[in-house]
């Protein structure tokens, strides 16, 4: 019974130190892996910095003059490499559970004279968290176009379930990975490939490190009804829409103008006779596009995208002819302030704080719970090493308490000794007056 509660007591330091350590340990792993994910999500409404992005990103365009053909300027209906303000706006709409309703509005201007090659809007109901399709949120919604741009008319769009693709935002923490991606144009899921880290031209003008992903289509039909047929708040017909078909007249006049190959115009030459007048047309999409992502929100710092769009005509004994009509680069060109400017705004709408939130998560994702962890392993082994060495000292005290006492002032008396004292031999008083 000693021994036990000698170990007990040498042992009570050691133990302690030891379930300090594990709970620190188990603390930075529910820190890491469980809060922290858990307060990443896009900023809905109810949120202080409800997520309202407006980014202006250069580029040029090729293609034909929408303006000058809408006016019968065949002289200026071609534009080649003309410089343009690709302007991008992302807006939280409404919010219930962890779903929102987003609104995405792109509008393309030419610089020479302001006017507008596309005014297109779409709407997306998504997960907050994911930042994936959600079913929640269905039906047509009205979408305005944010300033400068609010004198351009609204536009009444579907609602779109991206589903298990994303649409103005990575992933948050992205992975070094395949990424699914909704393409608005053609309506379909398609992967984005992860390339790189290395440092792009969008991380060396904000020194992030942003992750890089290739999205490539290949020739695809439009169905997106803000390109082919836009429809206004009343639901009318709006004007910029992608015409159904064109006068013949119209076709042989601007096709020269195109630049388009020998081969491709003597095709058109010899189908246009069979063709019945207006040509019906239909139009395909083609897109290789570079997206640098920031690697915690997942907000996309920059774009090179190479964006082209060809009408199609149909003739009935031979193959479709295909004509481009526009082409669209987009680099990201702007001065080291503006790229600044543009950025700190999306992240600090998507991650909730800005650059310091980005710091903030990298602290108590990494930082923190490697403290923990170093710390509680520290604990671990002081601990056990503690229990190690105190019980064998232990043992030793316990065991020099059961041996039996020696008195300290002289060796025990024999057996003998003890045995005369204890019976005196008698003397008798005869035997000494005998002697």
């Amino acid at each position: 019974m000693r021994r036990l509660s000698a170990d007990r007591g040498a042992s009570l330091p050691g133990i302690i130190l030891v379930v300090v350590g594990v709970l620190l340990i188990a603390a930075a792993g529910i820190l890491k892996w469980v809060i922290v994910p858990s307060q990443l999500k896009l900023p809905d409404n109810n949120s202080k910095n409800p997520l309202n992005v407006n980014l202006a990103i250069d580029g040029t365009y090729s293609g034909i003059n929408n303006a000058a053909l809408a006016k019968g300027d065949i002289a200026r209906i071609k534009l080649t490499n003309a410089p343009i303000s690709f302007n991008w706006s992302v807006k939280t709409i409404q919010t219930k559970d962890d779903s929102m309703l987003v609104t995405d509005t792109r509008v393309i201007i030419l610089k020479s004279d302001g006017s507008h090659l596309a005014d297109q809007a779409f709407a997306y109901s998504i997960n907050e968290k994911t930042v994936k399709g959600s079913s929640t949120f269905t039906g047509n919604q009205v979408v305005p176009f944010p300033a400068p741009f609010q004198n351009t008319p609204a536009q009444t769009v579907p609602i779109v379930n991206p589903g298990d693709g994303i649409t103005i935002n990575f992933p948050f923490t992205a992975p070094k990975s395949t990424v699914n991606g909704y393409n608005v144009y053609n309506e379909q899921v398609a992967p984005l490939n992860y390339t790189n880290s290395d440092s792009t031209a969008a991380s060396q003008w904000t020194g992030l490190t942003t992750q890089n992903y290739v999205d490539t289509v290949t020739p695809t039909p439009i169905k997106a009804a803000t390109a082919l047929a836009p429809k206004g708040e009343d639901g009318k017909a709006l004007p910029g829409g992608l015409p159904a078909s064109f006068p013949k007249a119209v076709i042989s006049a601007v096709v020269p103008l195109l630049g388009l190959p020998a081969d491709v115009q003597n095709s058109l030459k010899a189908a246009l006779p069979t063709l019945p007048d207006p040509v019906p047309l239909s139009y395909l999409y083609q897109d290789h596009t570079t997206f640098n992502a920031e690697p915690v929100s997942g907000a996309v710092l920059g774009i090179d995208q190479d964006q082209t769009w060809s009408m199609q005509v149909k003739p009935a004994n031979a193959a479709p002819i295909s004509i481009p009509v526009l082409n669209l680069h987009i680099v990201p060109t702007q001065s080291a302030a503006d790229i600044q400017a543009n950025m700190a705004r999306w992240t600090k709408t998507t991650s909730g704080s800005g650059m310091n939130n980005i710091t903030k998560y990298n602290l108590m994702s990494m930082w923190i719970p490697l403290g923990f962890v170093v710390v509680g392993a520290l604990l671990l082994l002081g601990g056990i090493l503690l229990i190690v060495r105190r019980r064998p000292q232990a043992a030793e005290a316990a065991g020099a308490m059961d041996r039996p006492h020696v008195p300290a002032t002289g060796r025990a008396r024999p057996a003998r000794d003890q045995a005369t004292t204890q019976h005196p031999v008698e003397v008798r008083k005869d035997d000494t007056t005998r002697s």
